[in-house]
């Protein structure tokens, strides 16, 4: 969506009505996977537009990374979400 001077990005896919801070982590983990030098800037950036707790969203991960390895049996895609597990 663009808004004059600003876009914004809805997954309306797995728009859900819940904890924000569970969605934020999830997008945490899929940039870890797929565009890994952005995942911590989205982490700073969005805790900061947001007015989200950085340490909540980390509390989050862990929880996240086990709901991802529960969406595919491929065990290289398990080792990387395996080492958000233990951060």
């Amino acid at each position: 969506m663009y808004d004059h001077s600003e876009y914004s990005i809805i997954d309306w896919v797995n728009a859900k009505l819940g904890n924000p801070v569970l969605d934020i982590a999830r997008t945490y983990i899929i940039l870890k996977q797929y565009a890994q030098r952005m995942a911590n800037k989205y982490l700073k950036i969005i805790s900061k537009k947001g007015g989200y707790e950085l340490e909540g969203i980390k509390m989050a991960i862990p929880l996240m990374a086990i709901l991802r390895m529960l969406e595919t049996d491929a065990e290289s895609y398990h080792e990387n979400l395996k080492a958000l597990l233990y951060r």
